[in-house]
């Protein structure tokens, strides 16, 4: 106690600490993540964001997106985004969406609507009960195989640090419910029921997974229970994927 540590209640607090994506100052510097970039991507309709959950702001980015369905960062830090018959790859510096390949070559992909890049730049892409993946380099597509059960994709499918493949299913009309998708089947296991329904985006970051809504609600999902917590709700914007960004 005493001394110059800003609170002597937490761990995370003192001089010493260094900065981290978090909810505390955890340098005693008097601002919260200071000098960090704590932001990941998020689009709705035409329009990139940059989403702070720590801070609740929401940033612009870009106001011309091809009608993506959901986006993904490649471990090199490019951007490509998934519609209902392409796949797309984004340059930040001249802001512009290029056409990587269309159609999916010979395989019929049907209303694709969620895509993960793991840490080896496989793209998996969810299209009503199907996993697919995606050639990075042409946009042709392989059907890595069906879900089983009554699984049906929500929005979104996410790969977290650990290479975890994970998606939001909505074959309870209720609420949405968090699925372990195996990387080699595409075989599901369902881990819960997430409490929120329109789940169309994930992303995971900081050792959180994150969830996004139609509602412009943020939350925050339990990957082994699928229990969820509202971080967030910006109103008047729609969700339709989102991404982490090289940052996180």
């Amino acid at each position: 106690c005493g001394g110059d540590d800003c609170d002597d209640n937490t761990a995370y607090r003192n001089p010493h600490n260094f900065e981290i994506c978090d909810e505390w100052d955890n340098d005693c510097s008097g601002v919260v993540n200071d000098g960090l970039d704590c932001t990941f991507y998020a689009h709705s309709g035409q329009i990139l964001y940059r989403v702070d959950p720590w801070q609740k702001q929401l940033a612009e980015i870009s106001t011309d997106l091809p009608n993506l369905q959901d986006i993904d960062t490649h471990p090199n830090g490019t951007l490509y985004g998934v519609t209902f018959d392409g796949l797309y790859k984004y340059n930040a510096e001249s802001d512009f969406w290029s056409l990587v390949g269309t159609g999916f070559g010979s395989v019929m992909v049907e209303d694709p609507n969620g895509m993960a890049i793991d840490f080896e730049g496989t793209i998996f892409v969810t299209a009503q009960s199907n996993v697919f993946t995606i050639d990075v380099d042409t946009g042709l597509a392989t059907l890595l195989g069906s879900m089983e059960g009554d699984f049906y994709s929500s929005g979104d499918c996410v790969v977290n640090k650990l290479d975890t493949l994970y998606m939001t299913s909505k074959h309870d009309e209720t609420q949405d419910h968090l699925v372990l998708l195996d990387r080699a089947t595409g075989i599901g296991t369902q881990i819960g029921p997430i409490g929120y329904s329109n789940i169309y985006a994930l992303t995971a970051a900081w050792g959180q997974l994150y969830g996004l809504t139609g509602a412009g609600e943020v939350i925050t999902i339990n990957s082994s229970t699928g229990e969820s917590k509202l971080v967030h709700q910006f109103l008047d914007v729609r969700f339709y994927g989102a991404a982490s960004t090289p940052e996180r």
